[in-house]
């Protein structure tokens, strides 16, 4: 099989069923994404090896020391547990950091459309006003004349 065991899809199962058996059986090898076995490491994605049922008969303090059990002990899992946890909570403050931060550029996006609308208000204003001089500078240069 060319394919790597955790690539095939179903019809690829199918038409290859009975040379996947014999990969499988008596597996020696475990895929740490999906699950799947073989006997041969190259078919698998993330292979680990299965330790023999003499190692998984010890006790916890003689696992530790199995080359082959050492991947799977929870003392490596906390550490990327913690890692994971680590990260979990830096990334939740940078997703509530930019949360605050879309926020004030929302809020400060209201304010500049605020003062853009008032600006237009208060030139309107002016040209009112300086129309209204005219007039009266106007009405107030033919009233002296007359």
């Amino acid at each position: 099989m060319t394919k790597r065991l955790c690539k095939l899809n179903r019809s690829e199962i199918s038409a290859g069923l009975g040379e996947i058996y014999s990969l499988v059986s008596d597996a020696k090898y475990l895929c740490r994404s999906c699950a799947r076995s073989s006997q041969d490491s190259s078919q698998l994605c993330k292979p680990a090896a299965i330790p023999p049922q003499s190692c998984l008969a010890k006790s916890t303090h003689e696992k530790q020391q199995c080359a082959v059990l050492f991947d799977t002990l929870n003392t490596s899992k906390l550490s990327t547990d913690l890692q994971s946890e680590v990260t979990r909570k830096e990334l939740k403050q940078a997703k509530k950091q930019a949360k605050k931060q879309k926020k004030y550029v929302k809020k400060m996006a209201s304010i500049l459309k605020k003062q853009n609308k008032l600006f237009k208000k208060q030139k309107k204003i002016e040209e009112q006003f300086l129309k209204f001089n005219i007039v009266c500078n106007e009405h107030n240069s033919q009233s002296a004349l007359h």
